[in-house]
C-alpha cells in the first residue's frame, strides 16, 4: 500500500511554488503594461535636452555598420534619428516598428540608428535599417541621449517630434508626428 502521507505533503509545496510563479508573471505583467507605459508618457526628463524645433546637428562624423552614408539617410524628406542600446528592452521593442514604418514609406522615410557601442555589439543587433556608431560618444552627450531610445523626427533638417523610451502611447506619438510627403 503506498504511503499517501509523502504525496500529501509534496502536493501543498507544490502549489505554493506555482502559486509564487503565477504572482511573479502577474507582476511583470503589471508592470509593463500599466505602470511603465505611463512612465515613458511623462515630459521629457530634464537631462534630455529639449530639440524640437532646433536643427539637426552634424552627423557626418558617424561610422557606418551597415547601409549608406549619414548623408544619404538624412537627404530622405522625413528622417527618423534613433539613438539605441543593443541591451535595451525598450530598444528591442522599438526596433520592428521603426523598421515597419521605414518599409511602408520607403521613398520619403529615412531612418539612422545611432549606438555608443563597438560595430561588433550593433551587427549582433541585427537591425534591418542603417546603423552607425557615434564612437567618442560625442552625439549621445550633445542630444542629451542618457535615456533610450530617443527617436527624434526631423523634416528638412530641423527636429519636429522627440520622445523617449517606448510604449504603444509613444509609437501612436511617433506616427502621429510623422507627416510624410505623399
Amino acid at each position: 500500500m503506498p504511503d499517501t502521507g509523502r504525496q500529501q505533503t509534496g502536493v501543498p509545496w507544490l502549489i505554493i511554488v506555482l502559486a509564487g510563479l503565477l504572482t511573479a508573471q502577474l507582476a511583470g505583467l503589471a508592470f509593463r503594461h500599466l505602470i511603465e507605459p505611463r512612465m515613458q508618457l511623462e515630459p521629457l526628463p530634464s537631462y534630455v535636452q529639449e530639440l524640437r524645433g532646433h536643427d539637426l546637428p552634424d552627423l557626418t562624423g558617424l561610422m557606418a555598420v551597415n547601409g549608406p552614408d549619414a548623408v544619404l539617410e538624412l537627404a530622405a524628406p522625413t528622417v527618423l534619428v534613433a539613438f539605441l542600446l543593443p541591451d535595451c528592452p525598450a530598444c528591442e521593442r522599438a526596433r520592428p516598428a521603426l523598421e515597419q514604418l521605414v518599409t511602408d514609406n520607403p521613398d520619403t522615410l529615412g531612418l539612422l540608428g545611432i549606438f555608443p557601442e563597438p560595430a561588433a555589439r550593433i551587427a549582433a543587433y541585427g537591425a534591418d535599417f542603417p546603423t552607425f556608431v557615434d564612437p567618442d560618444g560625442q552625439l549621445f552627450r550633445e542630444f542629451g541621449a542618457a535615456s533610450v531610445p530617443l527617436i527624434l523626427v526631423a523634416q528638412g533638417g530641423r527636429v519636429v517630434h522627440q520622445s523617449v523610451g517606448w510604449s504603444d502611447e509613444v509609437r501612436t506619438e511617433l506616427i502621429n508626428a510623422l507627416v510624410i510627403p505623399g
